[in-house]
């Protein structure tokens, strides 16, 4: 497996982080990596949503699943939606003092095609209460056929403090 950059953008206080150019028919899959992505509101999911067309136009309708298998210090635990308006990466972010920050890299799986789109990954990250979970299982899926031109990066609540995310293509051969 090669993987080849195509496209990183860094947050500064951001309210959303937009992948527009990845997208090519060299590749069907696509690796995101996350490092260091801080919220600036305690409590933040963060989330993706797909675009379509030529701007992209993000689609804020209530055409994606998710689930997740959370790993924690005490347990782990199992949620999830359906008929959600966007993909949780992980759940309820805390920021303590921007000392931690949520990490990992996620899938993303024939986007141009004319099937619905999945993603897979795998997080760290710290919660609200300041437990770190030791990981975080994550599947989605946006439920269109319509090709996907973009993703979009956004914090359910409040910007993105700081950190950086990387598109790769991974290659055929």
């Amino acid at each position: 497996m090669t993987l080849v950059l195509l496209e990183q953008h860094a947050a500064a206080n951001s309210p959303t982080l937009d992948f527009t150019a990845f997208i090519s028919g060299t590749y069907d899959e696509y690796m995101f990596e996350i490092i260091g992505l801080v919220p600036v509101t305690n409590a933040a999911l963060p989330l993706i949503r797909m675009g379509t067309g030529g701007g992209p136009t993000w689609d804020v309708g209530a055409n994606y699943n998710w689930a997740h298998k959370r790993f924690l210090w005490n347990g782990e635990g199992v949620t999830g939606n359906v008929a959600d308006t966007s993909i949780a990466l992980a759940l309820g972010l805390g920021t303590a003092g921007g000392l931690w920050s949520f990490n990992g890299s996620f899938r993303l799986f024939d986007p141009a095609s004319a099937i619905y789109k999945q993603i897979s990954g795998k997080f760290s990250d710290l919660d609200t209460g300041s437990t770190l979970y030791t990981g975080t299982e994550c599947i989605g899926a946006y439920l269109s056929a319509t090709a996907v031109t973009g993703i979009r990066f956004l914090m359910s609540a409040g910007n993105i403090s700081s950190g950086t995310i990387r598109a790769y293509g991974i290659s055929k051969t």
